[in-house]
């Protein structure tokens, strides 16, 4: 009976032995049937890498001609930036209230939105081309201020719009706060 294990002892390793040979044919046959270049290559042949090199390059390129397309906005949009910041530095000068002294005779011609406090001197109002007077805000009775009235010291007074309404200058000195834009005549 001893001569039976050892026969079917000796089957068994042959079998595994076989079974081994056949595994490692199988494998060497798939990786040999790899075609060179590919994922499944752990070797990779020139053309691979030039191939794969060149996208990145086509890549770049693209890539490149978007940054300078974004670069050229931004120079835009930077020239915008700077042109509208010139116009608000512009503004701002008509944002608060700048001390004018006008002499005997000379007007003040007020432009739309215009704000007027005369301080000292002696200042009569002129009306716009319809005849439209300036509005004094400081009085209670929302009065009117008409070509010839004289305007009261320290009373805040209201150009609506832009159509020649202002102050004349009476006395030798008039000095005004004054807010908005204007041309002196």
């Amino acid at each position: 009976m001893l001569g039976k294990t050892k026969k079917t002892y000796f089957i068994a390793v042959l079998t595994l032995l076989l079974s081994f040979g056949v595994l490692h044919i199988v494998q060497a046959v798939t990786a040999a049937s790899a075609e060179p270049g590919t994922d499944m290559d752990p070797i990779v042949s020139q053309s691979y890498v030039d191939q794969k090199f060149d996208d990145a390059v086509k890549k770049i390129n693209q890539l490149s001609l978007v940054i300078e397309d974004l670069n050229s906005e931004i120079e835009a949009l930077e020239s915008k930036v700077k042109s509208l910041t010139a116009q608000l530095e512009d503004q701002k000068k008509y944002a608060t209230f700048q001390v004018i002294e006008l002499k005997a005779g000379q007007q003040l011609v007020a432009g739309e939105s215009a704000e007027i406090i005369v301080r000292a001197g002696k200042a009569t109002a002129v009306s716009g081309v319809n005849g439209d007077g300036l509005s004094d805000i400081t009085d209670d009775n929302g009065k009117s201020l008409y070509t010839g009235d004289e305007i009261p010291l320290n009373h805040l007074l209201l150009v609506s719009r832009n159509d020649g309404r202002g102050i004349k200058a009476v006395s030798n000195q008039v000095f005004i706060l004054f807010k908005g834009t204007y041309e002196i005549k």
